[in-house]
C-alpha cells in the first residue's frame, strides 16, 4: 500500500525565544521545542517530524533541541516539518 501525503504549509510565525543573560557572555541553554505547538498550528504532532537545525544548509540537525546552548547573539534556528 503506497499513501501520498501532501507537505504541511507551515506559514506560522513565531516569535523570537527570549533568555535573560545573567552571565553577560550571550549563552543561554533553550528548549527549541517549546513552539511546536504553535508552529504546528492545530496539526497532529505525531504525523510530523520536526527538526531544528543551526545553519541555513540544514546539513546536520540540532541533536538535542530541548537543551539548545545558543552559538551566537542573536542567532537564526531553521526548522524543518515533515
Amino acid at each position: 500500500l503506497l499513501e501520498v501525503v501532501e507537505s504541511p504549509e507551515i506559514t506560522t510565525l513565531i516569535a523570537p525565544l527570549v533568555f535573560c543573560d545573567t552571565n553577560d557572555d550571550g549563552i543561554a541553554v533553550f528548549d527549541l521545542t517549546q513552539v511546536e505547538t504553535v508552529l504546528l498550528n492545530g496539526l497532529d504532532p505525531a504525523l510530523y517530524q520536526v527538526n531544528y537545525y543551526d545553519d541555513p544548509s540544514q546539513s546536520i540537525a540540532i541533536t538535542n533541541p530541548t537543551a539548545y546552548p545558543n552559538q551566537s547573539n542573536p542567532q537564526t534556528i531553521y526548522v524543518v516539518v515533515t
